[in-house]
């Protein structure tokens, strides 16, 4: 099976592709549909369109106090709307 890796060092505050850092408030991800497509190389399954906003094509993610557990949740979710495997370094640090 095929294993996306959301491991990012340069130009990243977080170390994660799409994670966000909110300023005092935690992380968050915000993923575009086109984007998690393009970077993941998988198509968005049809069935799970309905998680992007159908104006933006943006889904944004409730906010966490943790990075690892806002890693782990974004991974579920890339998992669940491609049908990948995902990653991330700071999943195997902890």
């Amino acid at each position: 099976m095929h294993v996306i890796d959301l491991t990012r060092k340069e130009r990243s505050s977080t170390g994660v592709l799409f994670l966000h850092t909110l300023k005092d408030k935690g992380y968050v991800y915000r993923l575009k549909r086109v984007e998690v497509e393009e970077q993941t190389l998988r198509l968005i399954k049809l069935n799970h369109f309905h998680h992007f906003s159908s104006m933006t094509g943006i889904h944004t993610s409730q906010i966490y106090n943790d990075k690892i557990e806002a890693a782990k949740s974004l991974c579920h979710f890339i998992e669940k709307v491609t049908g990948a495997k995902c990653t991330a370094d700071i999943l195997n640090t902890y």
